[in-house]
């Protein structure tokens, strides 16, 4: 969802399509074929920002060429609410040594620095994902530690603070949970291989919300919270 509630982003056909909510149609924004992932807004609701292979982009969603952010390899990014910081999982070497770790670039475009107090993936594996609350205090980060895990990170504008917190008993999920915050900034609506739920950070609880034969995924909670966009298909 865009910041304004007012267009939807996603991802069809290696291409970036916006669709405004009063509009039956949507338009590309992306000509050229690539693997896109991680979606995101930028605060002003003009870009949207993604992550390829080569790093983390932002492209006008009038269209038109994408300007690159960060180089890559980067797996998973998300942006403050304010704009000002841009959370990267990404992969550094070190030899033939890969390991992913989280880093923090304030502004987005500067050198980004290495969250030092936890969070290091010694054999990387994807997906991962990572989500700003809406007040932007709390950093989410989802991925397999070493099997799917959730954990918090709480932000001090544009730093990080403490180490991280792990939330919710993940053992029986097979991948970590795509996510979206509720506006109360307690909630995220979490996608579960077939199911969405919703889970309460400060309880712990999880609470399932959809139930059929389709697969629900890609979760995005409108601004307000009064609506879940998602993905439903059939194998």
């Amino acid at each position: 969802w865009s910041p304004d509630g007012r267009s939807l982003a996603f991802v069809k056909d290696a291409r970036i399509y916006v669709r405004s909510l009063d509009s039956d149609d949507a338009s590309p924004v992306t000509s050229g074929r690539l693997v896109f992932d991680r979606l995101f807004w930028f605060p002003d609701s003009a870009r949207v920002g993604f992550v390829t292979s080569q790093g983390v982009f932002a492209v006008s969603r009038a269209g038109g060429d994408p300007e690159r952010i960060q180089e890559g390899p980067v797996q998973a990014a998300a942006l403050s609410v304010d704009g000002q910081t841009l959370a990267l999982w990404k992969i550094s070497f070190d030899g033939s040594r890969r390991t992913a770790s989280l880093w923090l670039a304030s502004p987005i475009t500067a050198a980004p620095k290495k969250y030092e107090l936890g969070l290091v993936d010694q054999v990387p594996l994807s997906p991962n994902y990572l989500e700003f609350s809406p007040d932007g205090r709390t950093l989410v980060y989802t991925g397999f530690r070493p099997s799917a895990s959730m954990w918090l990170i709480s932000m001090e504008g544009s730093a990080a603070t403490g180490p991280p917190r792990q939330v919710f008993d993940l053992s029986g999920w097979s991948r970590p949970p795509q996510i979206s915050w509720m506006p109360d900034n307690r909630s995220l609506v979490l996608a579960r291989e077939e199911d969405l739920w919703v889970g309460d950070v400060q309880a712990g609880t999880l609470t399932k919300i959809t139930a059929g034969v389709q697969n629900f995924r890609d979760p995005a909670v409108s601004p307000d919270g009064r609506r879940i966009a998602f993905t439903a298909g059939q194998t």
